[in-house]
């Protein structure tokens, strides 16, 4: 179950039965900025099937900034542009920093099953290279690369893609940031220290969100012990403080929702863990995954590996989730009749709602003072419309318990005080709600014109079975949160 915002957690290898659901979080805007799953502004799906890739087009090389004297490769990044088997509209942008101690490695390396993965579910993927410190380390060199000239360049990286992303079929206002090792101190340090992206003027909540895959945060007491370290960050202990990402957390400047994934050491995770605190605490979404057994590049290595059942669908999940409360508009198609009963379209523009304080929990497997069954192991969304709290919940396929009424169901909370009813249950043959779509209806079914327009939601489910008796497939799915 995504964090809300105000508690972390961990992840032991595949995902825990969620035991109850627990919100505590602010909501804003009946029909969020920039949409929730399913639409995101009128995009492509939070993965969806119907805009997954089928096939890749690749923009190798395609230089970012120029430098007189500085290798054009150094400067540059690849674009892995999915071939939707729709009109999705504008993907999301994963955004890949590979490590390598900040001294060596390529955009080049371990990206085939992460474009794989990210292009499966109709995304672009941005592989970033900037410049290196010297390879063997050479701290004595007053002219070498350091800090911040590789976070500098992964800025200038950001602000071309914001520049030039929508001409491959990007959405530069939904940006995902991954890195691994070094490249995950470098997508740590441009979501916390808003001073790289100000170079470029960009701000940190133009970042949708970041998935840091095992590194450390504690520059100052480890850089003196590493010679890489010192190499790209010196040993000034002001520069080593500037640097560290938990120094520049505190709420209210707009830092992105976090997956931090750590393994090894006690000492390793404890530090991770802290940052990941320090995030909540900030009130900032962050997610802690441990990723034992892995090793430090089984971590990396395991992104897009079918046969993971660890980092993969964490972050796939994780990605999903942070599309769906994506902050700031996105730049919408223009209004138009879709051509389907009931003149849908995409709402031109959000909602306002006043704030407010959603604060209660359930536990799972019982009924409510209205008789309904709540039932779900997962959380899979959760979204504000018309006033009203609405949540997804659904079942990991091979773990659908003793539920004598499986099947996924979107529950609704009318307002602070109330308690959860089931607004739609799917049945047996969907196993999670994936997106709850905001279309706004002008017509009624016959073409008449509506006295004021209608915004829906429409459930996307994940076709299951939730159970092995049910029957699967696909069928039609009403929408939630009233009718027109």
């Amino acid at each position: 179950m995504p964090t809300t915002g105000h508690h972390s957690w961990t992840r032991h290898g595949r995902r825990g039965l969620v035991a109850a659901l627990a919100v505590a979080l602010p909501v804003t805007g009946c029909v969020p900025p920039r949409g929730q799953p399913g639409t995101e502004g009128g995009g492509s799906t939070a993965g969806s099937a119907a805009c997954a890739g089928t096939g890749v087009t690749e923009h190798l090389d395609l230089p970012y900034r120029e430098i007189e004297g500085v290798d054009p490769n150094l400067l540059s990044l690849d674009l892995y542009e999915p071939e939707p088997a729709g009109d999705c509209g504008p993907a999301p942008i994963v955004v890949w920093v590979h490590g390598g101690g900040f001294q060596r490695g390529d955009k080049s390396h371990n990206v085939d099953e992460k474009v794989a993965l990210f292009s499966s579910a109709g995304w672009l993927t941005a592989s970033v290279n900037y410049r290196l410190s010297p390879d063997p380390p050479d701290p004595d060199d007053p002219d070498r690369v350091t800090y911040p000239t590789h976070q500098q360049d992964v800025a200038a990286a950001l602000a071309w893609l914001r520049d030039n992303a929508a001409e491959y079929g990007g959405d530069p206002a939904r940006l995902l940031l991954l890195g691994h090792s070094a490249g995950a101190m470098l997508v740590s340090q441009l979501s916390t220290d808003e001073s790289f992206l100000e170079t470029e003027d960009m701000a940190l909540d133009d970042l949708t969100c970041t998935a840091s895959l095992d590194t450390n945060d504690e520059l100052a007491e480890r850089s003196t012990r590493n010679p890489g370290l010192v190499n790209a960050f010196g040993n000034d202990p002001g520069v080593l403080e500037q640097a560290t990402p938990l120094t520049h957390v505190s709420p209210g400047r707009g830092i992105p929702g976090f997956l931090v994934v750590t393994r090894g050491n006690e000492a390793r995770v404890a530090e991770n863990q802290e940052f990941a605190d320090a995030l909540v605490a900030a009130d900032v979404p962050a997610e802690l995954l441990n990723a034992e057994p892995y090793s430090h590049e089984q971590v990396n290595s395991a992104v897009g590996d079918p046969d993971d059942e660890i980092v993969t669908p964490a972050l796939m999940d994780f990605y999903r989730s942070c599309l769906g409360r994506s902050r700031g508009p996105s730049p919408m198609p223009s209004p138009g009749d879709s051509g389907g009963p009931g003149g849908g379209e995409a709402p031109s523009a959000p909602s306002s709602l006043a704030a407010l304080d959603f604060d209660v929990d359930y536990p799972v497997g019982t009924t409510n003072a209205d008789g309904d069954y709540l039932g779900g192991t997962e959380t899979s969304l959760l979204t504000t419309h018309d006033g009203a709290l609405y949540a997804g919940m659904g079942y990991w396929k091979d773990e659908p318990g003793a539920d004598p009424a499986p099947g996924a169901q979107v529950l609704v909370k009318e307002s602070p005080e109330s308690g959860w009813s089931v607004d739609l249950a799917l049945g047996p043959e969907f196993e999670s709600v994936e997106a709850l779509t905001p279309i706004t209806f002008t017509t009624d079914w016959r073409g008449h014109p509506l006295p004021d327009p209608v915004t829906l939601r429409w459930p996307a489910p994940r076709s299951g079975p939730a159970t092995t008796e049910g029957s699967g497939g696909a069928a039609a799915t009403p929408t939630v949160g009233g009718r027109p």
